[in-house]
């Protein structure tokens, strides 16, 4: 069984879930963000001593200010960094390699959507959601995927004989909105469209934790109850014969 999580969005829009589902391995950009921010700082700070000490005319207090609010500006970087860091010492997921863990800007994006060949494989598919939602937010609100744009991303990685199962791990992903059908129902669907006639989807009805928190390292929900508990069962892509497998 292999086991494969999707993040829809550039590294720069999902580091907080890349780090998540990592656990203590900590995504190398945030290493390079806090390690700069923490050098601009002893500068900063140096040229704000320096400039405390001269003589004060308007060109000083203008630079001191200057350098002042670069300070802010760096502390705040520095702060959300670490926070980044600490994030990361959290369990990550079981049974998950590091390098199965992929964001559209992965370079082994390809080769982890390519294990995705067997009945007991599985591609998790991370990002935000809402009842009804046709599209999926990164971590940071400031970019989102259709499904359009996801199968934009399956298109000659993942194989459309590919008959495991893909989760999309995302609050209320299978919940819908008065007549707007849930997101996962909508990606099942198009997805039987488009060739994929051996996959299911299954969606979530309950707001899920990003971060593992429970001591046995199990996901769960915002509620505290096992992500499982509040997945649905198998949202079967319609089979052209008909059967129970039909979706209305």
């Amino acid at each position: 069984m292999t086991t494969v999580v999707l993040i829809p969005f550039d590294l720069a829009h999902s580091a907080e879930h890349v780090i998540s589902t990592k656990g203590g391995n900590i995504d190398p950009t945030t290493q390079v963000t806090l390690s700069n921010a923490q050098s601009a700082l002893i500068t900063i700070q140096s040229k704000i001593t320096h400039l405390g000490t001269m003589q004060r005319s308007s060109r000083a207090s203008a630079m001191l200010q200057q350098f002042r609010d670069r300070e802010t500006e760096f502390t705040d970087l520095r702060d959300r960094a670490i926070e980044s860091v600490a994030a990361a010492q959290r369990p990550g997921w079981n049974k998950i390699v590091a390098n199965n863990i992929v964001c559209t800007d992965a370079p082994y994006l390809n080769g982890a959507l390519n294990l995705m060949q067997g009945v007991d494989d599985v591609l998790y598919i991370r990002g935000h959601c809402a009842p009804g939602a046709n599209s999926l937010k990164s971590s940071d609100h400031a970019a989102e995927v259709s499904i359009e744009g996801l199968l934009g991303i399956f298109n000659g990685r993942l194989s459309k004989s590919f008959s495991g199962k893909i989760k999309v791990f995302a609050c209320e992903s299978a919940v819908a909105n008065g007549a707007k059908a849930s997101f996962a129902d909508r990606l099942a669907k198009t997805l039987f469209k488009r060739g994929w006639r051996n996959v299911s989807v299954c969606g979530y009805t309950d707001k899920l934790m990003t971060y593992i928190v429970d001591p046995a390292g199990h996901k769960t929900s915002q509620g505290q109850n096992r992500a499982m508990t509040t997945r649905t069962q198998a949202v079967y892509v319609p089979k052209s014969n008909g059967g129970c497998c039909v979706i209305m």
